[in-house]
């Protein structure tokens, strides 16, 4: 069972990384919350910022560092990269490559995402366009 809810998870990360949507709504039930940096969010209010996301850094692509299952929890480490081209969250485009690494944790109900919480490494991804001096 591990190696089919990690392969649902490989899926969803996939179908982001193309913004099919349409493809992702298939992957997860219809009551999957989303636990991320900026709350937790129905899947419907999840594609919104995906949305907003995807118009800032238009080329964005996912790619899995780490990933293991166990059960029905699947975890991962992975890297979000992408070029700023517009202002995202109150930042300016900077038309320069934004690197984030996250960890995301997922937990699969009948071979479909139910709920999952994503961490984003947001020092570093600030850093990268508004250095923080310590």
């Amino acid at each position: 069972m591990s190696d089919e809810n990690e392969a649902v998870v490989r899926q969803a990360i996939d179908a982001c990384n193309r913004g099919d949507y349409v493809a992702l709504s298939r992957l997860v039930t219809p009551g999957c919350i989303a636990h991320t940096s900026w709350g937790a969010h129905t899947m419907e209010g999840w594609k919104v910022s995906q949305a907003s996301l995807r118009t800032a850094f238009p080329d964005t692509v996912v790619t899995v560092d780490g990933i293991m299952a166990k059960g029905n929890n699947v975890a991962a480490r992975y890297t979000i990269q992408g070029t700023r081209r517009r202002a995202c969250k109150a930042i300016a485009a900077t038309d320069k490559l934004t690197t984030i690494k996250a960890m995301g944790m997922w937990r699969i109900n009948d071979g479909r995402i139910e709920e999952f919480w994503v961490q984003l490494d947001l020092f570093d991804a600030l850093q990268e366009s508004v250095p923080i001096r310590l």
